[in-house]
């Protein structure tokens, strides 16, 4: 006897471990697929603006190519993207040029370091040679590290100058009508420069040639652009690259990107440097804007769950992480609409915008959560601004937005070095799984209170009305002989059969005329409408059935499941006579209210038809006793 026991509960502690194991997966599971939606969202907004860019843009990871534009197509002279997708990027590009792709693509993929423009040797489908400038940024795409490239077709310049080099006279027509700026430069000062180059300093060659060429220069790259040309007109340049990216101020004001190409030269007898430039502006404002939409949320701009991941990895201790979880969001977008929901996160984010330092790293990591990435290890100092952040959220919300709305606040911290920001991450979640489910219920009756609210400011009914239907339904239940638990249930369903009319817009509800079809049809949703939003609260699932079932009449003609006699449940026949009785007697845009005799003589006709014919001589009985409701 006692193996057995003993065997018996090895068993239920073995039960108790999967099913909290379980627990544990289903809470994983959603967080993987909350991120799986953050990133469809950021790959639908950047693939459209990734498809109008007239370079080639192509993400590949250390194995194959998993995205190319348009653009890259016809650089590499492909018809269908199978062409290109899922091969090597390595396939694409001359065996001369094979170890320093090698060797950049790791300078991506394991440093996280950006690659430059350099010149390269593409091979296209054919198998014919292409030139182009290639450079490259890290790049997450589906979780993983990827390199996201950027090749730009430069067989028209690389013509030219092959053309610049045959007579002096094609030299100047090219140079001239050039696509790029051709500059000059010695000594700090720009000796020549061609049209297009005055277009893109939007400066004339006589005031480009009369000053330093620094000048020109934003101030925070005029040091590096300049002791690049010292060093590459004294021969010092080994090791220096011959392209690079750098900004200018133009004749206006206006800050622009330019890419350069330079190489030593000779000017009048004297070490000079040829430079040729593109104004790249357009391409960098792209490629930011990618980069902006892949971290950022859209509807509250902060920075979303792929940038917070990405920047709790690089978090050391001494660090905090809070996590603010928004108490029944679904709830809310459910009864009042999406809308609603999203002013309460924007609103939210405000809050915590205004309440956190400016190096304290906020984001939106989840459809109702947000995390906060704080460099303070001192657990007094955390507990003291997630109570504030609390109280701020909380208190705000109630008076600008007049809404109820409560949110659960985690956090964790540490000053121990040794430890990683993924267990702070770890305990932070741990604090909130437990903080959630102390709240469970009080959330659940707070959440009713706020229904019973919105119903009363719907006019759906008043204070007196609802009082009226649960004593009668009350009364209705202990008249009919029914258990004590049948009773609650049929007070409760009077409370709540009508949580679906809150999602019906007022002009319906309210209108004078009749009802057309489509009208009609909205009305008839409150039932699966009212289901559905108890089904999530824990108090009402008990009458979730009822609620969608309240509608039904006696001889088969109700709504929505067009239900008849005894199948419909009998606390939905009793609820029936009462909302049709306290309807009767309440006045609308279209009737004066009733008196009491002439509201029973119509639930009296309705018997056998809309109502129960057993239950409605009940009902008449119920006033012998309590006169006063008359």
């Amino acid at each position: 006897m006692g193996k057995n026991n003993k065997h018996e509960g090895e068993l239920l502690a073995e039960i108790d471990y999967l099913k909290n194991r379980i627990k544990e997966l289903e809470i994983s599971e959603t967080r993987r697929q909350l991120a799986e939606r953050a990133l469809r969202e950021t790959e639908s907004n950047y693939h459209e603006l990734v498809q109008l860019l007239p370079d080639a843009i192509l993400i590949h990871d250390s194995e194959k190519i998993i995205f190319i534009n348009n653009s890259c197509l016809k650089f590499f002279g492909a018809k269908f993207q199978e062409e290109i997708i899922g091969k090597p990027l390595i396939n694409f590009i001359h065996p001369d040029y094979h170890k320093i792709a090698r060797e950049r693509e790791r300078w991506v993929l394991e440093r996280g370091l950006e690659i430059p423009f350099i010149l390269e040797k593409f091979k296209k489908i054919d198998g014919s040679e292409k030139y182009g400038e290639g450079g490259g940024i890290p790049f997450s795409f589906n979780g993983k590290r990827c390199v996201l490239r950027v090749i730009r077709d430069v067989s028209e310049r690389l013509e030219m100058e092959k053309e610049l080099l045959k007579s002096e006279k094609k030299y100047r027509l090219l140079v001239q009508n050039a696509s790029e700026a051709i500059i000059v430069a010695q000594e700090g000062m720009i000796k020549f420069v061609n049209p297009k180059g005055e277009e893109i300093l939007q400066r004339s060659a006589i005031d480009l040639q009369s000053k330093p060429f620094t000048e020109f220069i934003h101030p925070e790259d005029r040091d590096m652009v300049l002791q690049r040309h010292i060093r590459r007109t004294s021969g010092t340049d080994e090791n220096m690259p011959n392209e690079y990216e750098f900004r200018i101020i133009d004749g206006k004001g206006n800050t622009k990107w330019v890419a350069i190409k330079v190489v030593k030269a000779e000017w009048e007898g004297s070490p000079a440097t040829l430079n040729l430039l593109i104004d790249i502006t357009d391409q960098k404002k792209a490629l930011e804007n990618i980069a902006y939409i892949t971290n950022h949320d859209s509807l509250t701009g902060i920075e979303n769950l792929i940038s917070f991941q990405q920047k709790l990895l690089k978090t050391r201790p001494p660090a905090g992480i809070i996590l603010i979880d928004i108490d029944g969001l679904r709830y809310i977008n459910k009864t009042l609409g999406r809308e609603s929901g999203d002013r309460v996160i924007v609103a939210i984010s405000n809050i915590l915008q205004s309440n956190l330092r400016r190096n304290d790293i906020l984001a939106r990591t989840g459809e109702d959560e947000f995390g906060i990435i704080l460099t303070i290890g001192n657990q007094e100092k955390v507990d003291k601004i997630s109570t504030r952040i609390k109280k701020a959220i909380e208190n705000k919300l109630e008076s600008e937005l007049k809404t109820t709305v409560t949110v659960s606040v985690a956090y964790s911290c540490s000053s121990n070095p040794a430890d990683s920001s993924e267990k702070i991450m770890s305990d932070a979640i741990s604090t909130m799984r437990r903080l959630k489910l102390l709240k469970s219920r009080g959330a659940g009756k707070l959440i009713m209170e706020s229904f019973t609210k919105i119903l009363r400011e719907k006019k759906l009914f008043s204070d007196e009305d609802a009082t009226l239907m649960q004593k009668l339904a009350t009364s209705f239940g202990q008249y009919a002989g029914l258990p004590q638990q049948t009773v609650e249930e049929i007070t409760l369903l009077s409370k709540f059969h009508s949580l679906g009319m809150i999602a019906i817009p007022m002009e319906i509800l309210f209108k004078t005329e009749k009802l057309n079809d489509r009208e009609m049809e909205l009305i008839k949703k409150h039932c699966e409408i009212g289901k559905e939003i108890a089904s999530t609260i824990e108090e009402l699932k008990p009458i979730a059935d009822l609620i969608l079932k309240h509608h039904e009449r006696w001889d088969g003609s109700g709504y929505p499941m067009g239900l008849r006699g005894e199948s419909i449940p009998l606390e939905c026949r009793i609820i029936a006579i009462v909302e049709a009785y306290c309807a009767l007697r309440k006045e609308r845009p279209y009737r004066n209210a009733m008196t009491h005799k002439e509201a029973i003589e119509e639930i009296l006709r309705g018997s056998e038809k809309q109502f129960d014919p057993k239950l409605v001589p009940i009902f008449t009985k119920i006033f012998e006793q309590h006169p006063e409701w008359v």
